[in-house]
């Protein structure tokens, strides 16, 4: 009987291999031996390039394939370009066109403390989400958590609710488009609109996550820009600052006159209403973070900035849109189906700025081809992960290159729905797809809190500490309870708003969009139903908590700081510019920079001149060390001897200096 292979070793700051180590999570050991059983190894940590890890990504139920494999999703998405992401990714048609409708309805006392309220519920939810996502980074984003920590049919529900609106969201955001390029061609055909965006779009998420990833960069920079412009803009319109304004200095005259809190508590269910639908997308962390390169070090991080995006850019933004826009204004009731007027437009023609408006209007129509391009990445990756867990087509779930091509078929073939726009009930059509958004949004921020409340009690029974996580929800426990608490009024808001919202006669066209309400029960029944057949009587609807996997694909707190320590260590080593070390050459350290390509040749200069140096100092030292032993001996002979040993070391400066030449030009 041969004697079983002993595992390979853990790698520590002794270890003499310098090179980069690579090492899978959770790998079996196999022994020689049939009667010695597997055991798992202790998942080590990861340094160097295993932190930007771009192996392709496998779920916690999948076997992991290898980086050569070409029919898995890869991690292309940059630490630069996640921030981005959370900084502006999903603000789009709620603030900058549907926070008029919320503001002629509800008035600016429910605006605000409406996408207040609907920002804590965020902020809870993302905090909660990112502590899941930080530890446990896997495929399918958020309702991966529900089938793992709450149980299968949840999770198909939660999931299909989330593609489907998803699905729905990508022909809205093209319908608004269309809505607001209107403001300067009013005349314009839809389809003329519709068509070569919808085409741009699919090419770029043909490309892949690398492309997604750097368009929303600049689109939530333009983004940033556009609402920073807004609120200098609306402070200078309040103290009396901008001398076209013909209103003279604002002050609260807007707040005052007409009343802030307008058709009493229909106003304030209508206005939460919108609340709902203008915070979707925020959740998309939790699915991009799967194709990220550090996702256990930038959640943490995206969450922190998601709450400072949640409170200048949707909160302060409301606060100054009520002092700068009357919720009276008659131009505020055509937001919608052929709206002409943006909010923020409509604030800027009143205070006849030169260009201002068309300022704001172009940079409102970049926001609304990022969450566009949003729509059919995250449509298209929930899809092919959920059918990929066997919850749907097979087809819909592979992945060609790093792409799920069929998947992107299927998301921008619901995109064509935007056509409708031209038919006479396209009005109708844009309020259902408002609804339908808005009570999804509330189930996925619904989901993720129950999610993180099982994850919490299964770490209890099973005798888990919190100190093992990498990182924390700040809110902790009780801020999802606290945020499904207000998911649940949420979705309980759409039913009453409808009737109690200006007698009764403001839009019955919202009915059918309440409707989604019951999707989620049919989808999860349906679910129950599927699996009670497929499984038998051994099915259980909700994962006991003693029967979570919490050891699958977790990162711990001691894991990420001995990948730090390693990670250090290889990079001082690798950077230490005054000292040059064999075989290292200016790409590694440029890829260990990670910079762009004018800091590749600055850091190859650098190694050059290093080298140089180097080469140059060791010669001065061994004539120095020549020169002192030919004053040390004696005698003509040696005399002699000295001045052969002068000559050749003549020879071999020009050999070194030779040699310098060459390297530095490799």
């Amino acid at each position: 009987m041969t004697a079983p292979t002993s595992p390979p070793p853990i790698p520590t700051r002794s270890s003499s291999n310098r090179r980069p180590i690579r090492i899978q999570y959770l790998t079996p050991i196999k022994s020689e031996d049939p009667t010695t059983p597997e055991r798992t190894e202790t998942p080590s940590p990861n340094h160097a390039d295993t932190l930007a890890d771009t192996s392709p990504i496998s779920t916690p139920w999948t076997t992991p394939t290898t980086s050569t494999d070409n029919q898995a999703l890869k991690r292309e998405i940059t630490t630069r370009q996640m921030l981005l992401i959370a900084l502006g990714g999903s603000i789009g048609t709620g603030l900058f066109v549907g926070s008029g409708q919320a503001l002629s309805v509800g008035g600016p006392g429910n605006l605000v403390v409406n996408f207040a309220l609907g920002a804590a519920i965020v902020g809870m939810a993302m905090a909660s989400l990112g502590e899941m996502a930080a530890n446990f980074p896997v495929a399918g984003g958020f309702y991966e958590y529900g089938v793992r920590f709450v149980g299968k049919p949840w999770g198909f529900a939660i999931g299909w609710n989330f593609v489907l609106s998803w699905l729905l969201a990508l022909p809205f955001e093209l319908i608004t488009i269309v809505a607001v390029i209107r403001y300067w061609r009013p005349d314009i055909q839809p389809a003329l609109v519709i068509a070569p965006f919808l085409i741009v779009l699919a090419m770029v998420s043909y490309r892949g996550a690398r492309w997604f990833g750097e368009l929303e960069h600049w689109l939530g920079l333009a983004k940033v820009v556009c609402i920073s412009t807004f609120i200098c803009f609306a402070f200078a319109c309040v103290i009396g600052a901008v001398e076209s304004d013909p209103r003279g200095a604002l002050g609260d005259r807007y707040w005052r006159n007409p009343e802030p809190f307008l058709n009493g508590f229909g106003g304030f269910l209508f206005t939460f209403r919108i609340a709902g639908m203008s915070y979707g997308g925020t959740e998309l962390l939790g699915l991009v973070a799967a194709e990220c390169k550090f996702p256990h070090r930038v959640m943490p991080l995206a969450t922190k900035v998601v709450f400072f995006r949640l409170v200048v850019f949707y909160v302060v933004t409301l606060v100054m849109l009520g002092f700068v826009v009357s919720s009276s204004d008659p131009n505020l009731a055509q937001i919608g189906h052929g709206a002409k007027y943006s909010p923020l437009v409509l604030a800027a023609n009143e205070a006849r700025v030169p260009g201002l408006a068309h300022f704001f209007n172009g940079m409102i129509v970049t926001a609304l081809v990022s969450m566009a391009n949003t729509c059919g990445f995250s449509s298209s990756r929930a899809l092919q992960a959920l059918c990929a867990r066997g919850m749907g087509p097979k087809l819909l779930g592979r992945v060609y290159n790093g792409v799920p091509f069929p998947a992107l078929v299927v998301s921008f073939g619901f995109g064509t729905l935007a056509f409708t726009t031209c038919a006479p009930q396209g009005e109708e059509i844009f309020d259902l797809l408002v609804s339908f958004s808005a009570v999804s949004n509330y189930l996925t921020w619904a989901s993720i809190c129950l999610a993180h409340i099982r994850m919490r009690h299964a770490m209890s029974v099973q005798g888990r500490s919190t100190n093992d996580l990498i990182w924390v929800s700040p809110f902790g426990i009780c801020g999802s309870f606290l945020g499904l608490f207000f998911c649940v009024m949420g979705l309980i808001a759409h039913m009453p708003s409808i009737w109690l919202v200006r007698g009764g006669n403001h839009s019955y066209t919202s009915l059918p969009g309440n409707s989604w309400l019951c999707v989620i029960f049919c989808l999860f029944s349906c679910s129950l139903l599927f699996y009670t057949i497929k499984e038998g009587l051994d099915f259980h609807p909700i994962n006991w908590a003693n029967d979570i996997d919490l050891s699958t694909g977790f990162r711990s707190r001691q894991q990420l700081l001995m990948a730090d320590e390693l990670y250090a260590e290889e990079r001082n080593r690798k950077l230490g510019l005054f000292g040059w070390q064999e075989g290292i050459t200016w790409q590694e350290r440029a890829r260990f920079c990670y910079v762009k390509p004018a800091g590749k040749i600055l850091v190859m200069w650098l190694n050059m001149i290093v080298a140089w140096e180097n080469a140059e100092n060791k010669f001065r030292r061994n004539w120095q060390a020549l020169r002192e032993q030919k004053k040390g001996e004696a005698g003509n002979g040696v005399l002699n001897s000295g001045s052969e040993d002068v000559n050749h070391e003549e020879k071999s400066l020009g050999k070194m200096n030779n040699e310098a030449r060459r390297y530095s030009r490799e």
